[in-house]
């Protein structure tokens, strides 16, 4: 996954393509460096005391590093190989775990032909190996942790419909159906990683010899990518185990029969294995691929101390061989039927190794030398002992053909009568074995027919069930509307109401200022003369007289 980077940063030389990457670290001192001739010839002499102290680095800690690789790889091939003397039918829990067993042996081969080929041959034993060959099992290395994580994925989310449909998961994972799942989990990372490396111009498996990986080596878009595909299902199976606990732990106040219980103890147990194998994964690779997108040219951090990259870059491969070892013994020892399968390929290898040889007269037929072969004398006590046995079974032999012989015809008729009425009741008894076979197959396909048709029963009525919601939820913001509009009508209403009764003393004050109105008019006609001018008082008509005798002068 990120070897060429971990190997690089944590043993700079040993890069499994670019030669212009083995030396990167030397460059940036000598760019440091470069600003005077006394500089440059301090950094060269300092360079090759790196060199030197990265090589003796290796001595000693690969080869340890390579024989524990080699050994949990072959524990781990051990998991695989029990696979035949697993009980049938095959489970799709446990199909997918012996997959991931499977991808966990090739991770280890993978891993330990790089640290052979990329690292130990060429920097300790100084032995050229190809480019291409290591650039090859690179990807391989990478292909190999992505089918990890697609496995762990997969088995996350068999787990979660297991738990959440568990009418509907026989028909959902069908044998069928896991079969196609396998193949893509193992053909699209390998399609996949070999056609990323060979997609870049001048780079990857395009470039001379292999010798040109910069956008692995150096580029940051890789990394990111990688990232992303490492902790984005990382983060996924993560939350689907923390909805699992919970809805097992929910569950487990409800149930009241002792094989329910029992079940979801199985259903616990199996989900906390692979749970522990998700905690190993991310323990393993974790560290290393948050090393891997942090520390590059293109990265937050440029340049990091020898020391550093050479203790770093050994504590992640030795957690990588580490995370595979436990895996093995996870699959060993939690998972029931392949601890089983394993018990019985034990207990076969051991009655093989401890079956003894071919009987003492077979070697003595067979053999030219009979003394040679047996290493035994003609008058030894055991090979008389032999002649004895022999001796006693040819009589055996002997005494049983006298009886028969002896016997009478009846008799021998009756035997024969007898064996023909046994087999023929053997031949009723397969016959009826067979029929009753034939009618149990039919019942069980009968049985699959009425799953099938349950489950589809049951998504019928669960789609009933939305609609019928649906159609709630709109009669209920029917309701609430023609309530609304309800609520609206009473205070226009209301309102309407207070319009009439204002109306109402309007028109009643209307009517007052009329009657008011006609009063008055009718006073005012009532002081009118017959010639049509107003009557006027006494006072009014001797006032203008008055005032013209008393004020003549006014005119």
């Amino acid at each position: 996954m990120f070897t060429l980077n971990i190997i690089t940063t944590s043993f700079p030389e040993a890069s499994t393509v670019s030669t212009e990457y083995y030396d990167i670290t030397d460059a940036i001192w000598d760019n440091s460096n470069s600003s005077s001739s006394s500089s440059s010839s301090s950094s060269s002499s300092s360079s090759s005391l790196e060199k030197e102290t990265q090589r003796e680095f290796y001595a000693a800690i690969l080869p340890a590093l390579i024989v524990f690789t080699v050994a949990t790889t072959l524990v781990s091939s051990v998991v695989v190989c029990a696979a035949p003397w697993v009980k049938r039918p095959l489970s799709p829990t446990v199909r997918l775990s012996l997959s991931l067993a499977a991808a966990n042996t090739l991770f280890a081969v993978t891993w330990t032909l790089c640290l052979v080929a990329n690292m130990y041959l060429p920097m300790v034993q100084k032995v050229h190996i190809p480019e291409c060959i290591k650039l090859s099992l690179e990807v391989l290395r990478l292909c190999g942790i992505l089918i990890q994580i697609l496995h762990l994925l997969v088995v996350a989310l068999n787990h979660y419909i297991g738990i959440i449909r568990p009418l509907h998961y026989a028909a959902t994972f069908t044998p069928t159906t896991l079969k196609v799942i396998l193949c893509t989990l193992w053909l699209t990372p390998i399609v996949g990683m070999f056609v990323a490396f060979s997609s870049v111009t001048n780079e990857g498996f395009q470039a001379t010899n292999c010798s040109n990986v910069t956008f692995y080596t150096h580029g940051l878009p890789f990394r990111i990518v990688w990232t992303c595909i490492f902790f984005g299902p990382t983060l996924v199976i993560i939350i689907v185990y923390c909805h699992i606990f919970y809805l097992l732990n929910n569950r487990s106040l409800y149930l009241v029969c002792a094989e329910q219980r029992t079940q979801l103890r199985r259903n616990i147990k199996t989900v906390r294995t692979t749970a522990l194998i998700v905690v190993t994964f991310l323990v393993g690779w974790g560290p290393a691929v948050v090393k891997f997108i942090l520390i590059c040219s293109e990265c937050v951090y440029t340049k990091t101390d020898l020391h550093t990259q050479m203790y770093l870059g050994a504590a992640f491969n030795t957690l990588f061989s580490l995370k595979v070892f436990i895996d093995t013994f996870i699959y060993a020892i939690r998972l029931p039927d392949i601890r089983k399968s394993l018990v019985m390929m034990w207990l076969l290898i051991r009655t093989r190794l401890r079956r003894r040889q071919p009987g003492l007269i077979d070697g003595l037929a067979t053999s030219p030398s009979r003394t040679s072969s047996t290493r035994l004398s003609l008058s030894s006590p055991s090979f008389h002992r032999i002649l004895h046995d022999l001796r006693a079974s040819m009589s055996w032999k002997r005494g049983i053909l006298r009886r028969q012989q002896q016997s009478s015809a009846p008799q021998r008729r009756a035997s024969q009568a007898a064996a023909v009425r046994s087999t023929r009741f053997l031949a009723r008894v397969r016959t009826s074995t067979g029929r009753q076979t034939r009618r149990l197959s039919r019942s069980q396909a009968t049985a699959e027919r009425q799953t099938r048709r349950l489950s589809r029963s049951q998504t019928a009525a669960e789609r009933q069930t939305r609609r019928l919601s649906r159609s709630q939820t709109a009669a209920e913001r029917q309701t609430r509307h023609l309530s609304g509009s309800q609520t609206t009508a009473r205070v226009q209403i209301r309102r309407l109401s207070r319009m009439q009764t204002t109306a109402g003393g309007q028109t009643k004050q209307f009517a007052r200022v009329r009657t008011t109105v006609d009063r008055q008019n009718r006073r005012y006609l009532s002081r009118l003369t017959p010639a049509g001018r107003p009557l006027l008082p006494a006072s009014c008509h001797q006032q203008p007289s008055t005032s013209l005798s008393t004020s003549p002068v006014s005119l």
